[in-house]
């Protein structure tokens, strides 16, 4: 009888949302893994990578010139080799998180995902199994345009995806720079620090505010040509994830826990991609223009920004979830610290 997992598996590309090696070693092989500061601080706590920060800070001590460059360099290799260990576990591509502390400025950004780039390739990860996890504010989507058309060119840039994302216009705006990837969260981020704030539906795939986001932004792509793969995440629940299975995506990203659920799970309801019938209103850019035509990256994103400061709701989960990550790099740097 097939579990939970394979009818999810069924309607959508599974990704792994966690550097477990045992997750991917029992429950894979997945396509892509994808990554951030918060699973980066869970992933240098366990078994696995014992040690693994003491090697990289003598990696980066070799070459780096200054403390601060050691700690950059440090934060990196540790991305990159935890990656290596996950890759042969993986059909696609793995995937790297730009630093929170750089999320408004285009030059920072854009010099971090180089380096990235570079380090991966250093380590034996072409660019081809490569993604870059951007948040969709202005500066980061004008930068995901960039290594875009630099990949699309033949030079270095990278494949990208668009993350921290909850509207409409970031989707519209991820279109524009190319992104190879969407992931609207599905759950806002205070979620997974503040369980209290999670909020469960009798009916998720009808009553959750993000899964008529998901149908509003699918609605908004059919007419777009060339468009994002839409991978949701932040996922808290088996029954979130056959929820999400249902509606218009492409791909879905699950956690260990979450996945674990879904493969002891052999009695899971039957459950169909059919439409729902959810009324969506059309979607409209900041100042009620037609989003469609919006032209959200020019100046570096000044429309984007403009679109994500004029909804209360975005702009509060969108600075929550940079100060999450940036919390949480911050407990990497100070275990980097503590090594050199």
């Amino acid at each position: 009888m097939p579990s939970a997992l394979d009818r999810v598996r069924a309607k959508a590309v599974v990704d792994l949302d966690q550097p477990s090696l045992d997750i991917a070693a029992r429950l894979g092989p997945f396509c892509d893994m994808t990554s951030n500061q918060a699973l980066l601080a869970w992933a240098i706590t366990q078994p696995e990578n014992t040690g693994l920060v003491r090697d990289v800070v003598d990696e980066a001590k070799a070459t780096a010139a200054t403390t601060d460059e050691t700690i950059e360099l440090a934060l990196d290799l540790l991305v990159v080799r935890i990656a290596q260990s996950i890759l042969p576990h993986l059909t696609g591509r793995v995937h790297a998180q730009l630093s929170p502390r750089f999320v408004d400025s285009y030059d920072l950004s854009l010099a971090h995902a180089r380096r990235l780039i570079a380090l991966f390739d250093a380590h034996g990860i072409p660019s081809s199994r490569v993604c870059l996890k951007i948040p969709s504010n202005g500066p980061g989507l004008a930068v995901a345009a960039t290594l875009e058309a630099e990949r699309a060119a033949g030079q270095t840039g990278a494949r990208t995806l668009a993350t921290i994302l909850f509207s409409v216009d970031q989707a519209l705006a991820a279109r524009q720079a190319g992104c190879l990837y969407i992931a609207p969260y599905f759950n806002q981020l205070s979620v997974h620090f503040e369980p209290e704030t999670w909020v469960e539906y009798a009916d998720t795939a009808r009553e959750h505010p993000s899964s008529a986001v998901i149908r509003a932004i699918a609605r908004a792509y059919e007419s777009a040509g060339e468009r994002p793969l839409i991978m949701p995440a932040s996922i808290v629940t088996a029954t979130e994830a056959l929820a999400i299975a249902t509606l218009p995506i492409d791909h879905i990203t699950i956690s260990g826990t979450v996945l674990e659920a879904l493969a002891a799970d052999n009695d899971a309801a039957a459950f169909d991609s059919a439409e729902l019938g959810i009324d969506v209103p059309r979607a409209e850019a900041a100042g009620g223009t037609d989003a469609h035509s919006a032209d959200f990256l020019a100046d570096h994103g000044k429309a984007l920004d403009e679109s994500i400061a004029a909804d209360e709701s975005v702009a509060r989960r969108f600075a929550y979830a940079v100060r999450a990550f940036a919390d949480c790099e911050q407990r990497v740097i100070q275990a980097v610290r503590a090594q050199l």
